[in-house]
């Protein structure tokens, strides 16, 4: 479950957050911590059975999904809910004309430019593209970005892709974050014709996280 995955990803991280006292935080808040795993479970999977439901999902449908979440009040700790869509190379330009003909006409392709990240070692053809993500209000500088830039998100995605499984990565640096406090990202793969078509994704710090529970 997506539980077992966010605390795989805390525990595998000493740098983070001390073991011992990590321990003590899982026996004792492993009831809440496994109702707020599956909450946000709840989230990504609606996500992809909208998908799922249909041809195609375009921003203004995945804003109108989000809304109807209430996520500040439902999913506490939750900075928002959005997809990512896998575009061959060869595809990106008509990619982004779409994105802006079907309501998002700021829209344009980033790669993940921060400070000490590292590159995937495999040779990219494809990209990981942050389509759409609500609320946009807190999460805008994310939209466009390629995934599969950076390793600890390019990694978490394709572990996802190949589990058919929730899976977090390593913690990253969110690009929405300007506190610059430790996150991740939480991925659920979406499927079309047995092939990785994208994910529903969710960012989340680790602080308020924790806190919340």
């Amino acid at each position: 479950c997506i539980g077992a995955a966010i605390l795989h990803g805390f525990s595998e991280n000493e740098d983070l957050i001390d073991q011992t006292r990590f321990q003590k935080f899982v026996d004792g808040t492993m009831a809440q911590f496994r109702q707020r795993a599956f909450l946000y479970e709840a989230a990504l999977r609606g996500g992809v059975g909208l998908f799922q439901a249909s041809n195609g999902v375009t921003p203004p449908e995945w804003k109108r999904y989000v809304d109807n979440l209430d996520l500040d009040r439902n999913y506490p700790g939750i900075l928002g809910v959005g997809y990512i869509l896998v575009v061959p190379n060869s595809e990106l330009p008509g990619f982004v004309r779409r994105i802006r003909s079907e309501g998002n006409p700021g829209f344009t392709y980033r790669k993940i430019d921060q400070n000490g990240i590292a590159s995937p070692s495999v040779r990219l053809d494809t990209h990981f593209i942050i389509t759409a993500i609500e609320p946009v209000s807190r999460n805008a500088p994310a939209v466009g970005l390629d995934i599969a830039t950076e390793k600890n998100r390019y990694e978490g995605a394709m572990r996802a892709a190949r589990s058919g499984q929730p899976e977090v990565t390593r913690p990253i640096q969110l690009i929405q974050d300007f506190s610059k406090h430790a996150g991740f990202l939480l991925f659920l793969p979406i499927y079309r014709e047995k092939k990785i078509f994208g994910w529903v994704y969710s960012p989340l710090t680790v602080d308020k996280f924790l806190g919340n529970v």
